[in-house]
């Protein structure tokens, strides 16, 4: 009986367990090794759950979501990647090996976006592409202000540094660009889509 309570459940155990993760590693310093450790183990846990859930789902949905696993992939390896850098060779971890999987992880969710925008099948509403771009030339006028702009004034800075962290902010704008264009028109929002907002929100925020 427990035992099926817990599968009815696992949902909301897995919502509760991780904030309480999130809130541990808020909580511990940033170099703390328990942190390290928190992190890319809730990096591959999610992966495993991921791809659980993906093996699960109907055919004709799984290619937005393997791209978008694909991106998760990429990230965590990454992530991966540059705590080595940073804990284990005591070397600077940007640039490295890791902005490789970083930037590629963009483009697996920029393609998973793409997809979802053409499965919505409203790519002919003159008015939403239109407000689409007002929104997105906004969105690129406050990057290029924060961001863009004091990486091109940093003339210390290598020729290969300025250029990888150029790329970020660019795909950083493409990808808010593509959500805004799959959220813009939505006439009713449903928990996945929600999440899925809120996540690359966050993502493109930090």
């Amino acid at each position: 009986m427990t035992l099926h309570l817990l599968r009815q459940n696992l949902w909301g155990v897995g919502v509760w367990l991780g904030g309480v993760i999130c809130l541990v590693t808020m909580l511990l310093p940033a170099d703390s090794a328990v942190r390290v450790v928190l992190v890319n183990a809730a990096g591959v846990a999610a992966l495993l759950i991921f791809l659980a859930a993906l093996l699960r789902m109907r055919s004709d949905a799984r290619a937005v979501w393997w791209w978008m696993w694909v991106y998760l992939l990429l990230t965590v390896v990454g992530d991966l990647i540059y705590d080595v850098y940073r804990f284990h060779l005591d070397e600077e971890p940007f640039p490295s090996a890791a902005d490789v999987f970083y930037l590629a992880s963009y483009v697996a969710m920029i393609t998973s976006l793409v997809l979802l925008v053409h499965r919505r099948r409203s790519g002919r509403n003159r008015e939403v592409w239109i407000d689409t771009t007002v929104m997105s030339l906004a969105a690129a006028c406050v990057v290029s202000t924060v961001v863009v702009m004091p990486v091109l004034n940093d003339t210390a800075a290598p020729a290969v540094t300025t250029a990888i962290s150029l790329i970020y902010p660019l795909l950083d704008v493409i990808a808010l660009s593509v959500l805004i264009r799959l959220l813009i028109d939505v006439k009713r929002m449903n928990l996945a889509l929600a999440l899925l907002a809120a996540a690359i929100a966050c993502t493109l925020t930090a």
